[in-house]
């Protein structure tokens, strides 16, 4: 997994901005692996956990039929501020009852709830099928 940053700055942070950094990418860390994980084992209601915004019941029933052979973080990309994060994912899956894999990238944008102390994927359930 490749991580990068969105910098055109070249100052520096004071202490207390490099800690919240820290803090923030830990914790998107602990998020982007537990939603992960969720995918992973086609457990799609506990993915739903991580969403900023839940998706309609159909577009989890749809999910059911599917089956995740493999989870694989290739990028992260953070902005300056912290406050977003794009990753790219490449996930393997089958439907259940084709038994044929199938692969995807999946773009995610995940964005970071300074109240919550969370990230929350923005961009949505993996379209898969």
């Amino acid at each position: 997994m490749e991580a990068e940053s969105d910098s055109g700055a070249s100052g520096w942070c004071d202490g207390d901005t490099v800690e919240r950094f820290y803090l923030q990418a830990q914790s998107f860390a602990e998020s982007a692996r537990a939603y992960g994980l969720a995918i992973q084992w086609s457990d799609y209601d506990a993915a739903v956990n991580f969403l900023e915004h839940p998706p309609p019941p159909e577009d989890l029933a749809h999910l059911q039929a599917f089956k995740v052979t493999a989870y694989e973080i290739r990028k992260v990309k953070f902005l300056d501020d912290m406050s977003r994060a794009d990753q790219t994912v490449a996930i393997r899956y089958y439907k259940i009852n084709e038994l044929i894999e199938r692969s995807v990238v999946d773009q995610q944008t995940w964005v970071y709830h300074p109240e919550a102390k969370n990230w929350y994927l923005q961009s949505g359930l993996p379209d898969l099928g």
